[in-house]
């Protein structure tokens, strides 16, 4: 039976819930490999529990790229076993893997780019997925026509000065890992650059970087 769940949230990476588990809580969590892992302490191997080494965590790391680099959306996968009453805290969790999910394009997805393209519109991606996952969506995309593809990771936005951001945002195709303030801060940055953004998105963490585009779709 599940007693807790705590979503993913700004500032907050990984999904846990907390169930019933005979006479002990178990804690699951799933999110991004690199942000899981790091609060992993041990491993499930063979129905062991051993110590996770620094070489298992950058084995880990590396299947984490090559699932990405082909496409796939990758989740971290650990869980903790705990006594009722004690902290529901997500670390010195055990390893237990990844999952890597398919997300396909749309199909006509590709040649609508070079529609766009021939029509004077920048695309640029906007995306919550990991480097790796964004740039090779990206390249089936076909969104940066024939140059060298540009992404930028957004952790690096978090310290940009906003005329900065304003500068090099004309340059950038790919921003991956974003939050919700991530995309407001993208469009608005964008605007500042003097272009007309119009920008679609299908969830609630669109909502406000929606309302902010010249064009919301």
């Amino acid at each position: 039976p599940r007693l807790e769940l705590r979503g993913r949230a700004e500032g907050r990476p990984l999904m846990s819930t907390i169930h019933q588990f005979d006479e002990q809580e178990l804690i699951a969590v799933k999110g991004r490999p690199a942000e899981t892992l790091s609060r992993c302490t041990h491993k499930l191997e063979n129905g062991e529990i051993l110590p996770l080494s620094e070489a298992d965590k950058k084995a880990i790391l590396l299947s984490n790229e090559s699932l990405a680099a082909r496409a796939l959306r990758v989740l971290g996968i650990a869980y903790r076993l705990i006594n009722s009453g004690q902290k529901r805290d997500a670390r010195k969790l055990i390893w237990l893997g990844m999952v890597g999910m398919q997300d396909p394009l749309r199909p006509g997805m590709p040649e609508l780019m070079q529609d766009f393209h021939q029509a004077g519109i920048k695309t640029i991606m906007i995306t919550g997925d990991q480097s790796a996952t964004a740039y090779a969506m990206a390249n089936e995309l076909g969104l940066a026509k024939e140059r060298t593809m540009e992404i930028l990771d957004s952790t690096s936005l978090e310290k940009m000065d906003p005329e900065l951001l304003a500068g090099i945002v004309r340059k950038v195709d790919v921003f991956s890992r974003v939050s919700p303030a991530h995309k407001l801060m993208i469009v608005q940055a964008l605007q500042s650059a003097g272009l007309v953004v119009a920008m679609t998105g299908d969830g609630v963490n669109d909502g406000p970087a929606l309302k902010a585009a010249d064009i919301g779709v």
